[in-house]
């Protein structure tokens, strides 16, 4: 009976406010980890690419200034060096767990009415902000080891078949798949134009520009050739 109230009690506070807002965050990225795991979707779908020595390059269709303030605010936190995914579930979850013991221990002190969305709008500032130094904390040490696996990855691609996963492949954008011991590894690509590269032609990166994260790929009868 005991754990049961305490269960509802959880249940209550994790779909109320202001966890919930949280509860999404972290329930969103739980479905993308689970359906990319069974092959429907894959998570580089976000075009948000920062490098590892911590500049910021973003895609993601938003006007310039929007972007570089993103990309500004990610690095002066620290939040760079991991793959973007990996660092949207870790503020994810930690932000929820600080929100949800905030509410858990001093919610009870406050009385209902306007001055609990007040004190709902104060958690939700103050979970964010320590899920973001918490963050950038717990993915420091993870920061080295994807650091040489970039760099591992990068000298096993090149010279290697690659199929155009992109409609077109232009001279600043395109996306090519990789088979590597039995994994699809997404690669960003660019050819010189004009070229009639198409979604399921077999290229050959042949050069890595570390500044972008893209390689220049040719035609595999060509690198044949």
């Amino acid at each position: 009976m005991v754990l049961a109230m305490m269960f509802e009690e959880s249940l209550r506070i994790a779909f109320s406010f202001p966890t919930a807002i949280f509860t999404v965050f972290l329930g969103v990225m739980l479905v993308l980890w689970v359906i990319t795991l069974l092959g429907v979707l894959d998570l580089d779908f976000l075009d948000l690419d920062i490098d590892l020595d911590g500049d910021a390059e973003i895609d993601l269709n938003m006007d310039n200034a929007t972007a570089e303030a993103i990309a500004g605010f990610l690095i002066s936190w620290g939040l760079v060096g991991v793959p973007i995914t990996i660092m949207l579930t870790v503020l994810s979850l930690v932000s929820w767990i600080v929100c949800y013991y905030v509410v858990y221990f001093l919610f009870v002190l406050i009385p209902n009415g306007p001055l609990i969305y007040l004190a709902g709008t104060v958690a939700i500032v103050f979970s964010f902000i320590a899920g973001v130094r918490a963050t950038a904390w717990l993915i420091k040490p993870l920061k080295p080891l994807f650091k040489k696996i970039g760099k591992t990855i990068e000298k096993t691609v090149l010279g290697q078949v690659a199929v155009v996963r992109s409609s077109k492949v232009t001279s600043t954008f395109g996306e090519a798949v990789m088979n590597d011991l039995g994994a699809d590894l997404l690669l960003k690509i660019w050819a010189d134009e004009p070229n009639t590269f198409k979604k399921g032609d077999r290229v050959v990166p042949i050069e890595y520009d570390s500044q972008k994260g893209t390689y220049l790929v040719v035609s595999e009868s060509k690198f044949k050739n």
